[in-house]
Formats: C-alpha cells, sequence, structure tokens
C-alpha cells in the first residue's frame, strides 16, 4: 500500500499532481538543491528553520522562502535566536540575512514583550516622543518618559525572569550596550506594561528618579516580511543607521544584527511552518486533496501538544469548524489521512458525545480545539501538514 504521505517524490508524480508546473518546479529544484548540501534544517514541533546556502540579495531571498517554503525567518526571542544559528553552516563565518526590513511607520516597542497585542500603557512626558531614527525610550524627569538617542549612555534598569524583579544597573551605557548586558546577566531591558510596575521601578530607583534611566523602550519603523508574525525582538549590534534598509545576523560577532544594503548577496534563513491555515472552504476530501498536493496531508493531531501549535495557525476571528485529517474508514473505525495504515487511533480529542456517528462523516476541529464529526461534504476551512 502507497504511504499516504509520498508526495510529490519524483517528476513523475509530480508533473501528475492538480497544480500548478511552476510549483512544481520549485519543489524539485528545492528537493535537488538540499541535496547537494547547500540547506540545514532545525526542527520544532511546530516549524522548521532552514539555512541555504545560496548568496542573494535580500528580496531574491524573500521570493525564494515565499515560493517553495513559507517566508525568511522571523525572530521572537533569544531562545529562537539560538535554535536558527543552529542551521548555519559552522564553516560560514559571514552574515546572514532574516526577514527584518525598514517599513514606513514607525512604531513603539518594548525589548521584552511577549505579548503580541499593541502596547497601551505609556507614560510619556508632554510633547514626547519627539525624535526620529534611532530613538530608544528613558525614564526622565518625574519618573516619566521621554526619548533619547540610543548612543546617548545613561544607567538603565533590567530584569530577571530567574527572580521575576528588576534590578537597576548605575553604569553608563548606550541603548544597544545596555540591552546585551541585561540579556547576558538577566533576561532583557525592563518593560513596564501598567501602572503598578511602573510604581515598582520608581521606588527601586527611589532618589535618583530625576536621572536618564534607560528601559526597554525604542521607536523603530522595522518590520517583519512574515507580517503575519509579530515580533518586537531586535538584537542590533547598535543603533540601526540611516543607509541600509535590510537586517543580517552576524554569525561571527555573537549573533547580533547589522542593517545592511538589501542588494548585498547573502545566504539567508526560511521558516516553514508544520501546521498550514488554509482559509478556503473545501469539503474534507477536497482539502485532502489540496493538502497533498500542495503541503504534504491533512493535519494529524497525536497529543495535546500538537493540539496547542495547531491552534496558533487558526485565525483567531473565524469561529467556525476546521477539517482536520481524520477520517471514518469502512470497518467503521476513525484514522489519520496521513497514516500508511488504518489502525485505531489511540489520542482523541472529542467533543462530549461526538462522534455523534452517521455515514460519511470526517473529523473536524470545533468548540475550544475539541473534534467533532461533520458529514465530508460539508464545506470548511482546514489544516494541512508541512513537515517530514
Amino acid at each position: 500500500m502507497k504511504k499516504k504521505n509520498d508526495v510529490m517524490t519524483s517528476p513523475f508524480e509530480c508533473l501528475n499532481l492538480l497544480h500548478s508546473i511552476t510549483k512544481c518546479v520549485l519543489f524539485l529544484y528545492s528537493i535537488v538543491f538540499c541535496m547537494t548540501g547547500l540547506c540545514k534544517t532545525y526542527t520544532d514541533t511546530s516549524f522548521q528553520h532552514q539555512y541555504v546556502n545560496q548568496f542573494k540579495t535580500w528580496s531574491e531571498a524573500q521570493e525564494y522562502c515565499r515560493s517553495v517554503h513559507n517566508d525568511l525567518v522571523t525572530v521572537e526571542n533569544m531562545v529562537a535566536m539560538g535554535s536558527l544559528l543552529k542551521t548555519v553552516d559552522p564553516q560560514y563565518k559571514g552574515k546572514v540575512w532574516i526577514g527584518l526590513v525598514r517599513g514606513t511607520r514607525k512604531q513603539v516597542h518594548w525589548s521584552l514583550w511577549e505579548n503580541t497585542q499593541p502596547i497601551t500603557y505609556t507614560n510619556w512626558l508632554a510633547g514626547e516622543p519627539n525624535g526620529g531614527e534611532g530613538v530608544c525610550g528613558a525614564k526622565c524627569y518625574n519618573g516619566q518618559w521621554c526619548d533619547l538617542y540610543c548612543s546617548d549612555l545613561a544607567w538603565f534598569i533590567c530584569f530577571d525572569e530567574n527572580q521575576g524583579k528588576n534590578i537597576v544597573v548605575y553604569t553608563q551605557m548606550s541603548w544597544n550596550q545596555a540591552q546585551l548586558y541585561c540579556r547576558q546577566h538577566y533576561t532583557d531591558l525592563a518593560s513596564i506594561p501598567n501602572s503598578n510596575v511602573e510604581t515598582e521601578i520608581n521606588n527601586l530607583i527611589g532618589g535618583n528618579l530625576g536621572q536618564f534611566i534607560w528601559t526597554g523602550l525604542f521607536l523603530d519603523s522595522w518590520e517583519w516580511s512574515n507580517s503575519s508574525k509579530m515580533s518586537s525582538f531586535r538584537n542590533w549590534k547598535k543603533a540601526p543607521t540611516s543607509y541600509g534598509n535590510c537586517a543580517a545576523v552576524d554569525v561571527n560577532n555573537g549573533s547580533l544584527w547589522d542593517n545592511l544594503s538589501c542588494e548585498l548577496n547573502l545566504p539567508f534563513i526560511y521558516t516553514s511552518f508544520q501546521h498550514q491555515y488554509v482559509n478556503q472552504f473545501k469539503t474534507w476530501s477536497e482539502a485532502q486533496e489540496y493538502c497533498r498536493s500542495v503541503h504534504n496531508d491533512l493535519v494529524t493531531v497525536e497529543n495535546m501538544v500538537a493540539m496547542g501549535s495547531l491552534l496558533k495557525t487558526v485565525d483567531p476571528q473565524y469561529k467556525g469548524k476546521v477539517w482536520i485529517g481524520l477520517v471514518r474508514g469502512a470497518r467503521k473505525q476513525w484514522h489519520w489521512s496521513l497514516w500508511e495504515n488504518t489502525q485505531p487511533i489511540t489520542y482523541t480529542n472529542w467533543v462530549p458525545g461526538e462522534p455523534s456517528g452517521g455515514e460519511d462523516v470526517c473529523g473536524a476541529k470545533c468548540y475550544n480545539g475539541q473534534w467533532c464529526d461533520l458529514y465530508c461534504s460539508t464545506l470548511a476551512w482546514f489544516i494541512c501538514f508541512d513537515g517530514e
């Protein structure tokens, strides 16, 4: 019996699939390219980073990633920074493109901000922020905020996640130097998400409340190529200059970032997500056919960790049902589309009272991420699996 996930494994199979020849050629190119040893992969439960050792401009790298895979990599924190560096050829000591590019709209960010929601609490002095490019946030007069050039020297406040507290460092550094110091010795520069944290920090500063003291606040117009992935994480070597609109990791300098001319030719890293959410209404069979031709297959859910990661892919505005790879076979037993045999599944997450039975039913994600059965002819959005 042919494996369900044996998709596009030969030129003949590829050409027989019912989707574009362009996609087919790009797929075959990527397979041959990786077989030459010119790319290297790091895999997580929900995504994989892949380093491509081919020199391209930033735009060419973006086009390659979007056509064959997903997009240039978005970096969300230091842990992610470490995982993507594992993919880089250890013999290579240069710079590598990531997905950060200079935009046109300046926004306020915190250096440490795991929440993807916009910043709602601020405490700016009247007339602030008033800077242009290369400005960072500090506590100034009466503990309120102002912007300074990131190259200015000031004391700073670090946050230590292990101890759950903020620490004032009475050594003058630039904002980027302070950020690096905090990340090396603690967690990051301090964030002030609400008035309670503001009061705690003011009490910590005490009699020095009128001094300029760096926080984790910064203003920039940089944005990620993958606009669906929000991240305020930055790891600049120094404040970006006005020249150079694309970001690259300096592999030979502690993984710090530089802003460079986008026309330079560098290797690059892309992110390919294991779970691909498709907001097109299809029957279960149509969704299966689509996933097998464009990705791998409809998604398999083997445990709660996998369930959690695939739920992150679904548009939070969509409240309907979503097809997964669950199907009931001829023996009335449920199995996964991706598995090569029809053995019964072991992990289940049914809504109470489900499956409700009937003929010609397939599995879907329904309420609170739990499963229900629907007629396979029902039209719903769906999730594909794009891993190995």
